[in-house]
């Protein structure tokens, strides 16, 4: 992670081992963001004009993983179950 004033605020729009995961803001250097994240569409550069989207994003992950673990939950009473 990188500090400081020559760091670069991005929404991660997938997940990266070495970065973090889908929805997370994420600090990088404005090169890397620039040359290669933003390009490759694996972040957003968080800013006023596209907050409302990330806040949207971070809903919709959100809301991805309850259903995802809801459905492991069933799937696991299932197997115990049988």
């Amino acid at each position: 992670m990188v500090t400081g004033a020559k760091a670069m605020k991005l929404f991660l729009k997938k997940n990266i081992k070495e970065l973090g995961e889908i929805g997370e803001v994420i600090d990088v250097k404005p090169g890397y963001a620039r040359n290669y994240l933003i390009p490759q569409g694996i972040g957003v550069e968080v800013g006023q004009a596209n907050l409302q989207w990330i806040d949207a994003q971070k809903r919709r992950v959100e809301l991805e993983e309850t259903e995802r673990n809801a459905e492991m939950r069933g799937l696991a009473e299932q197997i115990n179950g049988a």
